[in-house]
């Protein structure tokens, strides 16, 4: 696994890497990307299928719509909907960040998300 989102980072990805691990992208973004990505694999001769796609990005459970931080931030409704797309898209597995200090708010979080969303996956 290679992590990084620049195109030198993929391109070691595809060259020596077993998958790719960027950090932070939407859905829309990391279409594009695995769009090159998959191109990068086929002239390399390589398939897809064994290449695995993981994604960093943070989380927060939140009452209101706010994409201001990422896309996995805001209410449980559009943190579903979006995960379901990142899933769509190929994501294997996904590496949540709670930027904070406040450990009963990371717990809250972590509570929150193993009962309200990880049950729809």
């Amino acid at each position: 696994m290679v992590g990084g989102q620049s195109k030198r980072a993929m391109i070691r990805a595809v060259k020596y890497g077993n998958g790719w691990h960027p950090i932070g992208l939407s859905p829309d973004q990391l279409k594009i990307r695995l769009e090159t990505i998959n191109e990068m694999l086929y002239k390399e001769g390589r398939d897809s299928k064994g290449f695995r796609i993981s994604l960093r990005t943070e989380l927060a459970i939140t009452d209101t719509n706010d994409e201001s931080r990422s896309n996995t931030s805001g209410p449980v409704d559009k943190l579903i909907e979006n995960i379901s797309e990142y899933e769509r898209l190929g994501v294997e597995e996904m590496v949540f960040s709670i930027s904070t200090d406040d450990v009963p708010y990371i717990h809250g979080v972590i509570d929150r998300f193993t009962e309200e969303i990880l049950p729809h996956f």
